[in-house]
């Protein structure tokens, strides 16, 4: 939940769209404090009020949802208005703060950058995205550029009915695809928006040993070649995150650099029939404490 609390449902109001509220820490207007957990006095160190603001874009306090805790993984509105841990949630529902996040990746761009990975995607909403690309593909010219390639890690678990096998309006799979196409995106440029397929590797072996389905829904609803699979990345390394830790798949190498173990995984990553996603994402480096793999890099089969 924002700012860290576990749970405090009286400031996010549950599922209303409204922001909560602070009691006495209101504004002189009677509107809430855009802050983190309610703060409402200045900044000792600084002296600069709590507000959110980022000159140098610019953002100002209601360009970020308020305050709200997230505390369900199963409704589309939580997802996208509460705060994951200690980070503020932009407004990506607001046409400016789209217009901005789409002006930022049209300036990389055109200094080179092909494309981008879009972390945490299914905090912003199927739409909200799809709505950032149009803006995007305007901004070139009118098309997206033949060798652009954008991939959303939208980590799915226990809400993979919401986000992947029901229809509904957060969806990420063909709903996605509606909303991509409603914005404009043709469907060689909705080919080029990846989708991390995160029940791979972990669930494939689960569904093997226990004779079950894969993939998560049953079947492939999008094609595969609009997913990516993640090798090793900087979250899937982690002992004891229960949706992304890959045991003994990954890169074995940065952990007990066993060579040969490294390598058997990387020969049934790139065989195997169950998927034929046609892009992995890999990546090497072991750090301290808990983050044990690099930012991802693209390798194409």
């Amino acid at each position: 939940s924002g700012a860290g609390n576990d749970i405090q449902n009286h400031r996010g109001g549950g599922g209303a769209p409204s922001c909560g509220w602070y009691g006495p820490k209101n504004g002189t207007a009677g509107s809430p404090y855009f802050t983190a957990a309610s703060t409402y006095q200045y900044n000792l160190q600084t002296a600069q009020r709590p507000a959110l603001e980022y000159p140098a874009v610019p953002y100002k306090p209601t360009d970020f949802h308020c305050d709200r805790p997230l505390n369900s993984f199963t409704s589309g509105f939580i997802l996208n208005y509460g705060w994951l841990v200690g980070l503020a949630d932009l407004n990506t529902q607001k046409p400016y703060v789209q217009e901005r996040i789409a002006t930022y990746f049209a300036t990389l761009l055109s200094i080179g950058f092909s494309g981008f990975r879009i972390d945490a995607a299914k905090h912003m909403g199927p739409n909200d995205i799809a709505q950032i690309l149009a803006r995007l593909k305007t901004k070139m010219g009118g098309s997206l550029p033949p060798d652009f390639i954008t991939w959303l890690e939208i980590l799915i678990g226990g809400e993979k009915d919401l986000l992947a096998c029901s229809n509904n309006d957060y969806n990420w799979y063909t709903n996605f695809n509606g909303y991509m196409s409603s914005a404009g995106l043709t469907a060689t440029e909705i080919g080029y928006v990846k989708i991390w397929s995160s029940d791979y590797p972990k669930l494939l072996k689960l569904a093997l040993s226990l004779c079950q389905e894969y993939p998560i829904c049953g079947s492939w609803i999008l094609p595969a070649s609009r997913f990516v699979i993640q090798n090793d990345d900087h979250d899937q390394q982690n002992d004891g995150s229960s949706s992304r830790y890959m045991q003994d798949s990954g890169s074995v190498l940065i952990k007990d650099k066993d060579v040969a173990r490294h390598r058997s995984f990387e020969v049934k990553l790139f065989t195997q029939t169950g998927f034929a996603a046609n892009i992995r994402i890999a990546g090497r480096l072991l750090r301290l404490r808990k983050v044990q793999g690099h930012r991802d890099m693209f390798v194409h089969a």
